[in-house]
């Protein structure tokens, strides 16, 4: 019969192992060239338009 010990250990083992597994994934997605070029187009359509936008006017 296992213990509280046993079962608690074995739980954050699976978990740990599912979120390294799932880490490695994601990094795999990230590093992707296509990803990363359409995050690039996303940040230089961002800023132009942030340098092309007016601060509001202020009332005072």
């Amino acid at each position: 019969m296992p213990t509280a010990l046993v079962i608690t250990t074995l739980s954050y083992t699976g978990f740990t192992l599912l979120g390294a597994l799932m880490g490695r994934a994601a990094l795999g997605a990230v590093f992707n060239i296509w990803v990363r070029r359409v995050m690039a187009t996303c940040f230089i359509i961002y800023g132009v338009l942030l340098g092309t936008s007016t601060t509001p006017a202020t009332r005072g």
